[in-house]
């Protein structure tokens, strides 16, 4: 191969691995419940963050109008996503220094009330007279932006086929 051909690879692989756009995803999880009076139910969840805008310093609230990209959470068979219209106030992800602080919600669509407690990591599912409470925690995902590691194996392959015509 020759030297223009390298220059090429390496100026594309510079390319996608900058125009990839890398999120951060979070997952949602029930950790303990005080009250349950929908048997088996648990809470789930996840939302996404651009990794573009979240600079990891000093408090950074994330809402759909600013780099929260997704934002999905269920309980006893009920989903709601950011882009329903059941949320009376913007669905909120708050970080303090690169950390996961707190997340905010609240979906109001009767007989359902279903809110993300502020500041006690807690939630409230209730459904008529049935009532549901607990704890969540967040954890983040690993994630490996795909553009970028596909043009990293295809580096490797051009390099290992050219090994072969040496």
């Amino acid at each position: 191969m020759n030297k223009f051909g390298t220059l090429s690879i390496l100026l594309a692989l510079l390319f996608f691995s900058k125009v990839a756009q890398a999120n951060l995803i979070f997952d949602i999880e029930q950790t303990a419940i005080f009250r349950n009076d929908f048997p088996g139910a648990e809470l789930t969840g996840s939302f996404i963050i651009d990794e573009n805008l979240f600079t990891g310093t000093g408090a950074q609230v994330f809402a759909s109008t600013f780099g929260l990209l997704d934002f999905t959470i269920s309980f006893a068979g009920n989903t709601f996503t950011a882009l329903d219209s059941f949320f009376s106030d913007d669905p909120t992800v708050t970080f303090v220094d690169g950390v996961f602080d707190k997340f905010s919600f609240t979906v109001f669509e009767p007989p359902i009330f279903f809110q993300g407690t502020v500041d006690l990591s807690s939630f409230v599912f209730r459904d008529g007279s049935r009532v549901a409470g607990g704890d969540y925690a967040v954890a983040q995902r690993t994630s490996v932006p795909v553009p970028a590691t596909l043009a990293l194996l295809g580096l490797g392959i051009i390099g290992l086929r050219g090994r072969r015509k040496v």
